[in-house]
């Protein structure tokens, strides 16, 4: 997948702008545990990329065109616009299928609906008095739902559809959940200038 590294790199600025000139600015820093901060890049995120991965031979997928509208459907109805090409910042949404027909005519498929972000992360070494790092940004896969389905090829499309929207709607319920514990997390940390900081701006999402 290709993006726009300036765009990138500009967004993470706009995330951390506290990282910048630190030892001349308060930092507002917290611990959390056992929480994956990967969820802040989606706090007031609005915009998701949609992209099919059809791996699903012998007709046992033929409504794909048909599911993706569906699926699509379910986060538009959640306050979410949603795109048909990667974009550079936000939110994929890969709906996935591998399957094939057996010798006895039967279709057997595995299907998913996966939710990656955007991350990175830095390496440092320290030698002869300078740090040296490396930071690199990449694809991190966040959320996963997936199922292993067969059955006649007559009813294998029709299925298919129906399961990942099933699990697009179950994937909607655990994304605003996963926010709203995160949002817990940071309230419940000592009283400090980090969490007031931060329970400000998680307030506004």
């Amino acid at each position: 997948m290709r993006f726009n590294m300036a765009l990138v790199l500009a967004a993470i600025l706009a995330i951390f702008p506290f990282v910048a000139n630190a030892q001349e600015k308060p930092v507002n820093d917290l611990l959390l545990m056992e929480v994956d901060i990967g969820w802040f890049r989606l706090l007031g995120e609005e915009t998701v990329s949609f992209v099919v991965d059809d791996q699903v031979s012998d007709g046992c997928w033929t409504s794909v065109d048909a599911t993706k509208t569906a699926v699509k459907l379910q986060f538009i109805r959640s306050g979410y616009t949603v795109i048909d090409e990667i974009s550079d910042l936000g939110a994929i949404i890969r709906l996935q299928g591998m399957g094939y027909k057996t010798s006895t005519g039967q279709c057997i498929s595995t299907v998913s609906v996966d939710l990656w972000i955007r991350d990175y992360g830095t390496y440092t070494r320290a030698a002869d008095g300078i740090d040296s790092s490396i930071t690199s940004i990449f694809f991190r896969e966040l959320m996963t739902f997936e199922y292993l389905m067969s059955g006649g090829p007559s009813a294998s499309s029709r299925r298919i559809k129906e399961k990942l929207v099933e699990m697009s709607q179950e994937m909607l319920v655990e994304m605003s959940a996963k926010k709203h514990e995160l949002k817990e997390a940071v309230a419940k940390l000592p009283d400090s200038n980090g969490r007031r900081f931060w329970s400000d701006k998680l307030r506004q999402f």
